[in-house]
């Protein structure tokens, strides 16, 4: 019986891990007014190119990510490496800026 927890603890870390993978990286210059970035926990990763470039800290590349009306999506956006996030319009799960990126916020609504 006590295995089932330790065989269950793994299967969750690999279903979380698998939402990971699903992740969109936007290095480039973006605009969001559609449900694309609709699928997983996370759904974009703004500064980075893939998961490599994110996880050793290089090659980031700044991009300006812009969040207006028509755009949803119900998991998180992360802005990294001196990103911009610029929100107006649309419906996000949520959004957060780490290494020195920045979310300004004129408009749209939270996912409840």
């Amino acid at each position: 019986m006590k295995y089932r927890r330790i065989v269950g603890f793994g299967i969750a870390i690999c279903l979380l891990l698998s939402e990971r993978a699903y992740a969109q990286y936007l290095p480039n210059d973006t605009t969001i007014n559609d449900n694309r970035f609709s699928g997983g926990t996370i759904a974009f990763v703004a500064g980075y190119s893939n998961s490599t470039d994110e996880a050793l800290h290089q090659n980031g590349t700044s991009p300006t990510i812009t969040i207006v009306d028509g755009a949803f999506f119900s998991g998180f956006g992360v802005g990294k490496s001196g990103s911009t996030i610029n929100m107006s319009g649309g419906t996000a799960g949520s959004l957060s800026a780490v290494e020195n990126a920045t979310v300004n916020l004129s408009g749209g609504r939270r996912r409840p």
